[in-house]
């Protein structure tokens, strides 16, 4: 650290000129690069293929425990952290919350004033400098309205780190700000990297403690034994849920029985074309699927039909402005946290809680998906905000008197792009904010170079495992799904998902999702059901009970005044 500050003070002059480089670090060997000079420094540092330099992820020890893996050591004036599975020591915040819980990925350091998240990314499927550049891309292009503070590319010891420092707007809503960001991609000749996101709520004292970080990060050989795995606390709900949706979960989510919903775009505005679906599949949907924004947030009269029907709404809220494909990218998760939606919230919460019957409401869908404004990837690399945003409107809800609502907590299978940072766990509320837990993966056909044609099972199989393991007190339902007709036989998928779909148990109720996706004017995933899928889909149907709509008393439930 000596060393580190003598260097600092001869660039003191130059950071004020420039104001492009961070203060606490060993500046000397530091230099503003673009992105071809990554990939340049990564071909200096290692001309072999990447790959992972730390433990396997996903696995499990029975009878184990994170904390025997996952430490802090304490020698009464210094505190570090210690990780046998993925091999590093590091100092620790003074008064440090050590949270393991998400296993292998990633483990994270709180205190006061400090948040600490460290990755060790396996880099499995891309390049470090296809890693850094696309993590970066929102910052370094204003997509996220951050103030950049610096950008930079330097040798620091043993460790070749690349060194970004932003500040986002305060968000008066948190209780305990951090807006103030340092992220260290860092990595040796070893050709493991770690990723380092240090949050805090003063810049320079933020910048201080990532510098002593890069002081103290060390290797150690990791233990072969340490294997991590999830462990998320249990949590009782956070506020009541009426009697009516008490029902509601016990008959359809804690049930041996498998129930089929349906997504059809006319609905709720026009009900002849579900009608017709139903009437040739020889099947009523009790669960309709609908979408809603900013811009459509009306919930009232369009779904009074569901409850005269006795059907249920999975009703999607995504907290987007706009219908276009750049508006579906614009992130409002900052103005959310600032208070600036409240009152459209509680209309919402207002209007669900008159209507008084359950409500699955499925609340910023597949937030793990880049194409997501609410995905982290276009506010500060930061999931906690997104947590924070859900948390905020669940409350909003609770005040309201809206405890007809259950909450949808929904991913996408794979995460995109598919980074530790970025997986799903580090998106989960909480189960005390989550009621149902929503599976979505879509055999997108191959239409789009990347994509493949993709069975049932290849597709749910391994997610589903690891969701029973990650979410094991929540019920699970598809919210949606769907098989596209390009790359192989729709029919024949459907035959094949209606036989293995009841393996999966804890999968009470699915979704399919009938429309279509666009390439301009041309359908590029065709997943509504057409001649031959309708009649695979109809087949399959009868194995499954039909349910009987409006069968419970809860679609009587009466409006709250």
């Amino acid at each position: 650290m000596r060393k580190l500050w003598k260097w600092l003070v001869g660039w003191v002059c130059v950071i004020l000129l420039l104001g492009c480089l961070p203060a606490g670090v060993d500046a000397a060997a530091a230099e503003v690069v673009d992105k071809a000079g990554d990939e340049a420094v990564d071909r200096a540092v290692d001309e072999t293929a990447e790959g992972p330099g730390g433990g396997a992820a996903g696995e499990t020890v029975p009878g184990s425990g994170n904390e025997r893996f996952v430490y802090l050591e304490d020698d009464g004036q210094t505190a570090r952290l210690v990780n046998l599975a993925d091999g590093y020591t590091v100092e620790a915040p003074v008064g440090t919350i050590l949270d393991a819980s998400r296993g292998p990925y990633g483990i994270r350091m709180k205190n006061w004033e400090t948040t600490v998240t460290i990755y060790k990314e396996p880099l499995s499927r891309v390049s470090r400098a296809s890693f850094i550049n696309y993590t970066l891309d929102p910052i370094r292009t204003g997509k996220d309205p951050v103030q950049l503070r610096s950008d930079i590319l330097f040798e620091s010891g043993k460790w070749t780190v690349r060194w970004v420092e932003w500040s986002r707007p305060a968000l008066s809503l948190l209780e305990a700000d951090q807006p103030h960001y340092v992220s260290l991609f860092v990595w040796d000749k070893d050709r493991g990297l770690f990723y380092i996101q240090i949050k805090g709520a003063d810049a320079g004292r933020n910048a201080d403690y990532a510098a002593r970080t890069l002081d103290t990060l060390e290797r150690r050989d990791p233990d072969p034994s340490a294997v991590l795995k999830t462990e998320l606390p249990d949590a009782p709900r956070a506020g009541a849920l009426s009697a009516y949706s008490r029902d509601f979960l016990r008959d359809y989510f804690e049930s041996d029985v498998q129930t089929w919903g349906f997504f059809e775009p006319s609905v709720p505005g026009y009900m002849f074309l579900l009608q017709e679906i139903e009437s040739k599949l020889g099947y009523s949907f009790p669960f309709l699927l609908t979408y809603s924004n900013f811009d459509a947030m009306d919930f009232g009269q369009n779904y009074d039909f569901s409850k005269r029907e006795g059907r249920t709404i999975q009703y999607t809220f995504q907290t987007l402005i706009g219908n276009s494909a750049a508006d579906f990218k614009r992130s409002v998760i900052y103005e959310i946290l600032q208070g600036r939606y409240d009152d459209r919230f509680k209309q919402l919460a207002g209007e669900i809680a008159r209507y008084g019957a359950p409500v699955l409401l499925r609340l910023n869908n597949e937030m793990n998906g880049d194409w997501c404004g609410y995905c982290a990837y276009y506010s500060s690399l930061d999931p906690e905000l997104f947590e924070a945003v859900w948390q905020r409107i669940h409350r909003i809800f609770q005040d309201a008197g809206a405890d007809n609502a259950l909450w949808v907590f929904n991913a996408n299978y794979r995460s995109y792009p598919d980074f530790l940072w970025n997986h799903t766990l580090w998106y989960y509320p909480g189960d005390a904010y989550v009621d149902v837990v929503g599976l979505t993966a879509y055999n997108t056909g191959d239409y789009y170079s990347g994509e493949q044609w993709t069975s049932f099972t290849d597709l749910y199989n391994s997610f589903y495992w690891d969701y029973i393991e990650w979410f094991p007190n929540k019920p699970f339902m598809i919210s949606e799904f769907a098989c596209s007709g390009y790359g192989g036989d729709k029919a024949a998928w459907i035959r094949d998902m209606m036989v293995k779909m009841p393996f999966y148990s804890r999968i009470r109720v699915m979704v399919w999702w009938n429309g279509f996706d666009w390439d301009g004017s041309v359908p590029s995933r065709t997943y509504a059901l057409d001649e031959a899928s309708m009649g695979a889909f109809r087949e399959g149907l009868r194995f499954y009970s039909k349910p009987r709509l409006g069968s419970g008393d809860y679609y009587g439930a009466p409006e709250k005044l």
